[in-house]
C-alpha cells in the first residue's frame, strides 16, 4: 500500500493489524503470537 502510495489505507490497516495483536497479547493461549485469528469473531485460534 506504501508502494501505490496508499497512505491512509496503509495506516487504517496497520492500526487494525496493531488491535488484532492486542487480542493475542490478552487472550489465554500457549504462545503469545497466532498465526490464525477467526474471521467471525475475531479470536486468536492457534
Amino acid at each position: 500500500m506504501v508502494a501505490a502510495k496508499k497512505y491512509e489505507l496503509a495506516a487504517e490497516k496497520l492500526m487494525a493489524l496493531t488491535d488484532t495483536i492486542k487480542l493475542v497479547n490478552t487472550a489465554n493461549v500457549e504462545y503469545g503470537f497466532n498465526e490464525w485469528i477467526k474471521a467471525q469473531d475475531g479470536q486468536p485460534k492457534g
